[in-house]
């Protein structure tokens, strides 16, 4: 009898997760939509828990229009073609665009994973104002559209060049906008 909570217990966090991964599997995909990104990089959390058909993917470009069947690719038996993040008990898969739209950095350098001078950068989307750019960390984060900085300010920071931008000339119409507002 004691079980059965533990079961149903263990039953609530395997839905929650397979829940939360589709969920932001589909955000991602909007947005990406929206930006005209047509493909992500498929990225596992390189740890014992991932799946061998997931750590054979890693590094993958998928398209959204096509996703794959990591089971079947490595010669196991198939469970069906999904995205990254959109199958039961998805763990730590994460998903990068595999952008098109990229930017320069040209300012002060700041911090040891954020902006260096000279740099390209890819543009995961526009929130705002902000850009969601894959800094020097490797990681997304925000930063502003017309002046990037630390938020300490410790750094005068400085302004992005549009290097590519997506048909709709969305990064150039933030920045210029903002840039001259």
């Amino acid at each position: 009898m004691e079980a059965f909570p533990l079961a149903s217990a263990n039953r609530v966090k395997l839905i929650a997760r397979t829940e939360t991964g589709k969920a932001y599997t589909m955000l991602t995909m909007a947005q990406s939509e929206d930006l005209d990104i047509p493909a992500y990089e498929w990225e596992t959390s390189i740890d014992a828990r991932v799946r061998s058909s997931h750590n054979h993917m890693q590094g993958v470009i998928v398209f959204w229009h096509d996703p794959p069947s990591p089971e079947a690719l490595i010669g196991i038996k198939s469970v069906g073609k999904y995205h990254a993040g959109n199958i039961y008990n998805f763990g730590k898969t994460q998903k990068r665009g595999a952008s098109k739209v990229k930017v320069k950095y040209v300012g002060e350098s700041f911090g040891v994973d954020s902006l260096t001078n000279g740099e390209i950068y890819a543009v995961l989307g526009v929130e705002f104002n902000f850009l969601r750019v894959i800094d020097d960390s490797m990681e997304d984060y925000l930063y502003d559209a017309t002046n990037p900085a630390p938020m300490d300010r410790t750094s005068n920071g400085g302004r992005w060049e549009v290097i590519e931008d997506d048909i709709k000339g969305t990064l150039k119409k933030i920045i210029d906008s903002n840039r001259f507002s």
